[in-house]
């Protein structure tokens, strides 16, 4: 990768028609993942399968970094993505690498005329920051992820039996067990000097069902186990507990009134509070969100100021692998910029301290703090990794059900 980046980053620009236009930032991902999946409903089995795959994102910025391909509505155009050879064969993936960074310095080149272009008719933006930071290189060469390891034939066995307690529940017409099970790899290189390796390892079991009311609405139910890997999900008696549990509750949600509006206090608990919290605050917390005249921009201008109750702080802590005895899957080293993953204090008793960041600097902040994130062929943005939220008051549940 190093290679073929250094060959393309040194030659691209400099010749042809396109004389004079190279690019000043030139990156290189690759995700190489293994993983299986087993599922099944009513006790049947639907699939067990072994997939391999190799992806690259190759990131291509065209200009300089205070105004460059990426601008307003144009931060896509930045990547192109592709599938790599599974074979360590130099020669083939050299090749697909040249192939994918020639696409992706084309649509690079054809977006940054137009950001030119609009740029001599766009009135004076409100935020003005640059579209791309100056950060360090980062090296880190970790152990590439294990093998995944899977006995298919006794995890069928499991996915079925837990499938076939739904059959105990004749109002659920629809319903899914299925095991996930995937050990990654990812490798970053950039043109500024970073070398990452880094190793992603997760298993998982989710369940779904389905009923319907006699009215005809349609309700589910889901509930997902989680690990690093294969050893550490439940014993099959706690997950059979927890599907004869999600069963019941369907079943008594599918007899429920329906519930009518209403205005007053409520206290969220559980999932629902996590989730709350996830969606209402942490989404809006992210750097992208307050630039650009398409996005809600809820916190832009609260910075330094009270935004909760005092008792109340909110950090983002990526760096963190564990919680009491559960294991965190948003934790990561380095982000999918090569930026070294940081704990950040966003809220700190109830005041605005600053977003989760991305490459993609801001009004209020200028710099990466190992937060930006993204899916295969997606431009990294600020997003959450392990979201802590703590309190310095609280009160019991009867308590708070009384006031």
């Amino acid at each position: 990768m190093t290679t073929e980046l250094h060959r393309a980053f040194t030659s691209l620009g400099k010749q042809g028609d396109d004389k004079q236009m190279p690019p000043y930032f030139l990156s290189y991902t690759v995700s190489d993942a293994s993983m299986v999946s087993i599922s099944a409903q009513f006790g049947g089995l639907i699939s067990n399968s072994a997939n391999h795959v190799r992806v690259a994102d190759v990131q291509v910025r065209l200009g300089e970094p205070k105004l460059d391909n990426t601008h307003g509505t144009h931060r896509g155009s930045a990547v192109h993505s592709t599938e790599l050879p599974l074979t360590d064969d130099r020669e083939a993936l050299a090749r697909s690498l040249w192939l994918a960074t020639n696409t992706g310095y084309g649509n690079a080149l054809d977006n940054y005329l137009r950001v030119k272009t609009e740029a001599e008719v766009r009135a004076k933006e409100e935020d003005s920051s640059p579209d791309f930071s100056q950060e360090p290189p980062q090296v880190h060469i970790g152990k590439p992820a294990p093998p995944v390891v899977v006995d298919r034939a006794a995890w069928e066995q499991r996915v079925r039996a837990l499938s076939r307690l739904f059959r105990d529940y004749p109002d659920v017409n629809r319903n899914m067990v299925m095991l996930a099970v995937q050990s990654e790899t990812d490798y970053f290189a950039s043109s500024e000097g970073s070398k990452v390796v880094t190793p992603h390892l997760q298993a998982r079991v989710v369940v779904f069902a389905v009923t319907r009311a006699d009215d005809g609405m349609d309700l589910f139910r889901a509930q997902t186990f989680e690990a690093e890997t294969v050893d550490g999900l439940p014993a099959q008696a706690e997950m059979e507990a927890a599907v004869r549990e999600l069963g019941q509750s369907l079943e008594a949600l599918r007899k429920a009134p329906i519930t009518e509006p209403f205005n007053g206090p409520a206290i969220l608990s559980g999932r629902a509070a996590a989730v709350f919290f996830h969606e209402v605050l942490g989404h809006r917390l992210e750097g992208q969100r307050q630039r650009g005249d398409e996005e809600g921009q809820t916190f832009t201008k609260d910075v330094g100021k009270e935004v909760l109750p005092t008792f109340l702080s909110v950090a983002d802590d990526p760096t963190l692998t564990q919680f009491e005895k559960t294991w965190l899957s948003g934790s990561y080293e380095y982000d999918d910029e090569g930026q070294k993953a940081q704990r950040v204090a966003l809220i700190q008793d109830g005041v605005l301290k600053t977003f989760l960041m991305s490459r993609l600097p801001i009004a209020h902040s200028s710099n990466s703090n190992g937060h930006g994130r993204a899916q295969a062929g997606k431009v990294p943005n600020g997003r959450q990794g392990n979201k802590i939220d703590t309190s310095t008051k609280t009160e019991p549940e009867s308590a708070l059900r009384k006031q």
